[in-house]
């Protein structure tokens, strides 16, 4: 408990977080000599803060053998077919007697959650997926992480860096993290008004407080694109027999036009991972059999509130399809949606009760609290999609023609490459089209 409580309190006092001698005093202790999973107590510092040493550890124990377990499975998943085998094969190394016997003392030696993830890593490095693929794209950037940005120099990306920092300090400084007057002094600003990016700030702190808000900031914009390509992968290896075809999909998702445009200064539109996770999550409530729809719908109301606290647009643009593909199910399926109603609402519900119990505080502060915006925030011509920037590329794609770039140079935003984002292209739409024309009498 007292190493969980270490690192961050080192930090802030300006003390070096591999040597105490708040033990054994004077001398100190050389705490990579001991057991003092320095990470795992940066990562756990919003719980201590919050809860005491005493949560955290049991935090720890208990999340060592389910993550323990969760990342075996992800492995066996990757070369057994059988998701039966592949649930006895994690829960073997989950809960062997090894790690029972050592979780009633040693967390260090039961979060034994990365050696699989590791051979993850290495087996995705071999396939070269969408995560070796973001950091290829910012290759220039991760030459010098923490002196230099990823993207334009608009402003947009060196207030990302301060939002990354500011949960974290307002925590141990005893503030609110959703309000602050350290900008816009003294009447302040409202966060969650803002595109904050709350809760990455939480889960970056440990990068933060190592190597500075340019490096989170970095770290953000690459994984968001490598997340996104490998949630949308997930989901459409639900559907698809075909891993070409899903990485296919998984790369258009996670490296298209909007994304690229984006990942120049708004890493909160590009933290696009939580979406196609919802829609597994619905999939697992309303379709897949032998689910617990309660456990399901538990992981959907985490999924929102996280969403919630890094970009409030993707989550009312995902809430918004997801209503979509409700009333197209009901209009196409009648007969099949209607067995699955009691199913559907147990986990809606407890989807609904989690997300409120973690959002109502936000969402009333955003509403109700100091600083609420009031009125039209930007001109109502400037931030849209012209009806030609959905066939016409800009600079940021490679095969633009000068002609065409010329073109949408004049759209709105087109001098400010990351606000034109809305380009699809004529080949896509050509094959939407023939797909849509293909397959119209198919349900699925």
């Amino acid at each position: 408990m007292w190493f969980l409580s270490w690192p961050t309190f080192a930090l802030v006092h300006g003390l070096n977080p591999l040597f105490t001698n708040y033990q054994y005093y004077p001398d100190g202790v050389n705490l990579m000599w001991n057991t003092s999973v320095l990470l795992a107590g940066l990562v756990l510092s919003p719980i201590t803060w919050l809860g005491g040493p005493v949560l955290s550890y049991n935090v720890l124990a208990t999340a060592s053998l389910a993550l323990s377990a969760w990342s075996a499975f992800m492995l066996l998943r990757r070369f057994v077919s059988s998701q039966l085998a592949a649930g006895a094969g994690a829960l073997l190394y989950g809960f062997s007697p090894y790690m029972t016997a050592h979780s009633l003392a040693h967390p260090n030696l039961t979060a034994a959650f990365i050696p699989p993830l590791v051979l993850l890593l290495l087996d995705d490095i071999v396939r070269v997926q969408g995560r070796v693929l973001a950091v290829a794209l910012f290759s220039d950037t991760w030459i010098r992480p923490t002196t230099s940005s990823i993207g334009v120099n608009s402003g947009d990306p060196q207030q990302f860096m301060w939002f990354l920092s500011w949960p974290t300090f307002a925590l141990v400084h005893g503030l609110n993290p959703l309000f602050t007057n350290y900008q816009y002094y003294p009447d302040g600003v409202n966060l969650m008004w803002n595109t904050s990016v709350l809760l990455a700030g939480l889960v970056l702190s440990p990068i933060t407080w190592l190597g500075g808000p340019v490096l989170s900031y970095n770290v953000l914009a690459t994984a968001s694109l490598a997340l996104s390509a490998w949630s949308a992968f997930m989901l459409l290896r639900r559907f698809v027999s075909s891993q070409l075809a899903a990485g296919a999909g998984a790369l258009l998702y996670g490296f298209s036009p909007y994304m690229t445009a984006h990942s120049l200064a708004h890493p909160n539109l590009t933290a696009a991972f939580i979406p196609p996770l919802v829609l597994l999550l619905l999939d697992d409530i309303v379709r897949v059999q032998g689910r617990r729809p309660a456990v399901a719908g538990v992981l959907l109301g985490l999924a929102g509130a996280a969403q919630l606290l890094i970009g409030e647009e993707l989550l009312v643009t995902t809430a918004i399809v997801v209503v979509l593909l409700v009333c197209l199910a009901i209009a196409l399926r009648p007969d099949q949606v209607r067995p699955r109603i009691k199913r559907t609402l147990v986990g809606l519900g407890c989807a609904a009760v989690v997300f409120v119990v973690l959002a109502a505080g936000p969402i009333l502060f955003q509403l109700f609290g100091p600083r609420r915006v009031q009125g039209v925030v930007h001109p109502l011509n400037v931030y849209v999609s012209d009806a030609l920037s959905f066939v016409v590329p800009t600079r940021l794609i490679l095969l633009a023609p000068d002609s065409v770039v010329a073109v949408s140079d004049k759209f709105a935003g087109g001098v400010v490459l990351v606000e034109v984002n809305s380009y699809v292209g004529v080949p896509l739409i050509l094959l939407l089209v023939f797909i849509a024309v293909r397959y119209w009498r198919r349900l699925v």
